[in-house]
């Protein structure tokens, strides 16, 4: 009896989790998917996360080097409004790869998280309803020079 208890406590703790990813799309149309995949511009890539971290892979696909200083990557909504992301200075080779866990470096490290939402709610209800807002709006994730325009399901 305990080991079910603690079985379905750990289910519902799980799908809470769950519930603050965010899920992305390339068009209005499309379905929704946990991760957003991209090439563009001789990088290749796939993001996902939510409110408080996007985690990227990127992949060189280019011939010479790619260098990211610490201010070149952003995500922003159609308006220009949005997160600067904080990442360490980045120098890949060609065919080179990285994971990155990008953050809010832009705004007020307690309250202003990605997407325009706050970093912390009150409780899983509050969360879901600044979510709704966001549902179908496109946003662009800036990389160097690339930009990477997608939606948010």
């Amino acid at each position: 009896m305990k080991l079910s208890v603690i079985a379905v406590l750990l289910f519902f703790f799980g799908w809470s989790l769950q519930g603050q990813s965010l899920k992305f799309k390339s068009t209005v149309e499309d379905g929704a998917s946990k991760s957003f995949s991209f090439e563009q511009g001789g990088i290749r890539g796939k993001f996902s996360g939510g409110h408080k971290e996007l985690v990227l892979r990127l992949v060189n696909e280019g011939e010479e080097e790619l260098v990211l200083h610490e201010d070149a990557m952003a995500l922003v909504d159609i308006t220009g409004r949005g997160a600067k992301l904080c990442h360490p200075e980045i120098k890949l080779g060609p065919g080179g790869k990285v994971k990155l866990a990008l953050t809010n470096c832009s705004g007020a490290a307690n309250n202003e998280g990605l997407f325009l939402l706050d970093l912390n709610y009150p409780n899983h209800a509050a969360y879901k309803e600044e979510v709704w807002f966001l549902k179908n709006k496109s946003f662009i994730l800036k990389i160097g020079q690339e930009k990477v325009a997608f939606w948010v399901e």
